[in-house]
């Protein structure tokens, strides 16, 4: 590797580092180097990786080490970097690269780690083995078994058959039924557990444990155990209960989850065991590496974006908290298989909704038809419904306010299962902020006050707020999504469409992490809608919105919990020619012909009638934006 590179820009172009350990600086400032360079950096260590960069052999936990070995990947001093960007050539690595009797020595030195790592894995194996097999053939649910008579069944204080508490769990099935048609309130769950006592001394070895109650009242279920001698006669009866209350007639579904709150005493303790062991490697780990990739303002950011959104679930009606293995309702945390099938049951009831003009008269037979599809919704999404007439009418969702608020929480569960599930499947030896950071999918970078791009995004914002005073910037922060630069480059290649600006888009502060790690979407769905209640957004059409000036969105803006403090994005928008509008029409999908946006003219700036308050710029193809600014600031009225 030694070649001279006259090109600034891509000194580092098609090779990923990878930072571990101790490093001489900062390990944010040699992601910045390298990105500079259009080099790449990594969370993970896989085969991509091309070198990891550290200061000291030593500061590397052994399981790293071990992984790096086996993968063959040159362990470089930091500087390397450094003095590359200095020369601005891409020096041999020779000189830089840390031999292998230093790996060697810090084996003994993190053998602490190993061993962590090693009760780990363990704890791992050994819980899957215990967790639920429903997909082995041996445990498959037998079809068109029904009502078996004359099982025993013992209730949770009866005296029991003799049986262990080292059992092994073969499979389990968690069930919800919600129904909300005619005059019912139902809101009840059902949990099987099929169990094996290995202990050779025990006539019946199997088990069946049942749990079942109401969903708001977990505290007062049922528990019950059936008993049987071989795993034929087991899998029937379970086959039979599975059967009997997944039918028509009992109107049970099945709640896929990622890790259910419900069941034995001894699922929930190797479930917490699990967690525990996890928890303690990630916090030695975190000890032992002393480093973050990122810097701590974005750091506090990031925790920021993540507050946000746990605070905004858990003043929601969805009973949902935010938990280490992911968004944990009443019933456990649900996968986002579950989340997506509720949002394609809201969409159904936004259609409906649609084709009632936003209202839906009670008894009618689009009502009952409503009662089915909020029935088939928190048989999905599970909710705490409490079980008198005035639960069940707030749990109908019968307004357009009400299913954009299902919609907005429903959206941001998935957004954090996304999250939370690539964060399970690149576990890396960092800080929960990076492991958070890496898992938006967007490089932010921290400007500091002094610099010029600073001074320009503040100019910018101040130039056309008539109260300049009124703004006290707290923080700006670059921030770029590959995704929307790459589409946003190749729609200006093919369009040429030009007249590129710096435009304002704002949302709520629990949006934050959705915009960052999905960047800005279109709307769903089109909709018309009574507009005596309605601002300017969404006068024209199933776009993606932007204002000039502060003022124009600052509406759209709120503080952050327990403070002044809100935030903003600036976008590069790609307007080409505006289509003028003075006029509120909803169903613009798309620009007009011969234009590529629309702009809302307010009154002031024309001699028309225009509902228009601020100028709005309305494009309706993403690829003609990409987020470029987050800002932090204070707002004086």
């Amino acid at each position: 590797m030694n070649s001279n590179n006259s090109n600034n820009n891509s000194l580092f172009k098609g090779l990923v580092f990878m930072t571990l350990g101790k490093t001489s600086v900062p390990s944010y400032q040699l992601t910045d180097l390298i990105k500079s360079k259009s080099g790449d950096t990594s969370f993970t260590l896989t085969s991509k990786v091309n070198y990891v960069l550290t200061n000291s052999v030593d500061s590397i936990v052994a399981s790293k080490l071990k992984q790096i070995q086996q993968l063959s990947i040159p362990i470089l001093n930091d500087s390397f970097v450094i003095e590359c960007c200095k020369t601005n050539s891409l020096i041999n690595i020779s000189s830089y690269q840390l031999n292998s009797v230093q790996q060697q020595q810090s084996t003994s030195l993190t053998s602490l780690s190993v061993s962590i790592s090693e009760k780990k894995n363990e704890c791992l194996t050994s819980s899957s083995s215990s967790s639920n097999l429903s997909y082995n053939n041996d445990y498959k649910i037998i079809p068109d078994v029904l009502h078996i008579q004359g099982i025993n069944i013992y209730n949770e204080k009866d005296k029991q058959p003799s049986f262990t508490n080292e059992f092994n769990i073969l499979t389990s099935h968690l069930l919800q039924n919600t129904s909300l048609v005619n005059r019912n309130n139902v809101n009840k769950f059902f949990y099987l557990e099929l169990q094996f006592d290995k202990d050779q001394s025990i006539t019946r070895p199997y088990r069946i444990y049942t749990q079942f109650g109401r969903t708001d009242k977990l505290d007062q279920s049922t528990k019950q155990h059936r008993y049987f001698e071989t795993k034929e006669e087991a899998m029937r009866v379970y086959s039979s209960i599975y059967n009997v209350k997944t039918s028509e007639e009992n109107g049970y579904q099945l709640v896929n989850v990622v890790e259910s709150n419900i069941g034995s005493d001894r699922k929930l303790a190797l479930s917490n065991t699990k967690n525990s062991v996890a928890t303690h490697f990630d916090e030695d780990i975190e000890n032992n590496t002393l480093r973050t990739y990122i810097s701590k303002d974005v750091s506090n950011l990031v925790e920021r974006i993540y507050s946000e959104a746990s605070k905004s679930l858990s003043k929601s009606n969805y009973s949902v908290h935010i938990t280490k293995q992911g968004l944990s309702t009443a019933l456990g945390v649900l996968t986002l298989k579950q989340l997506e099938s509720g949002a394609a049951i809201l969409k159904s009831i936004n259609e409906l909704l649609f084709q009632n003009n936003g209202k839906i008269i009670p008894d009618s037979s689009d009502y009952k038809r409503l009662e089915d599809l909020c029935s088939n919704y928190y048989s999905i999404v599970p909710t705490k419904i409490g079980n008198k007439a005035s639960d069940k009418s707030k749990a109908i969702i019968t307004t357009y306010e009400s299913h954009d608020e299902h919609e907005e929480m429903l959206q941001l569960m998935i957004d954090l299962s996304k999250v939370g599930s690539q964060n399970n499947q690149d576990f890396v030896s960092s800080s929960v902020s990076d492991m958070r950071y890496n898992a938006l999918n967007a490089t932010i970078h921290h400007l500091h006050a002094d610099s010029s791009e600073y001074n320009m995004v503040l100019r910018s914002m101040i130039h056309l707020t008539p109260k300049q005073d009124s703004i006290q910037v707290v923080n700006i922060y670059r921030v770029q999504r590959d995704a929307d630069e790459q589409s946003f480059k190749a729609y200006q290649d093919l369009e040429s469409i030009g007249n590129e600006q710096f435009l304002f888009h704002a949302t709520k502060s629990s949006n934050l992490l959705g915009v960052l790690s999905r960047g800005l979407q279109l709307p769903d769905v089109v909709v018309k809608r009574g507009f005596s209640k309605r601002t300017d957004r969404g006068f024209l059409g199933h776009g993606i919105y932007f204002s000039k000036t502060l003022e124009g969105s600052l509406n759209y803006t709120c503080p952050y919990s327990g403070s002044s403090t809100r935030s903003i994005f600036i976008a590069s928008v790609a307007l080409g020619k505006s289509s003028i509008q003075t006029k509120i029409d909803p169903h613009i999908s798309q620009a007009p012909k011969g234009f590529n946006s629309c702009h809302g003219v307010p009154k002031s700036s024309t001699n028309a009638d225009s509902p228009f308050t601020h100028d709005e710029y309305v494009i309706y193809n993403r690829s003609q934006q990409k987020l470029s600014y987050l800002v932090e600031f204070n707002y004086k009225y």
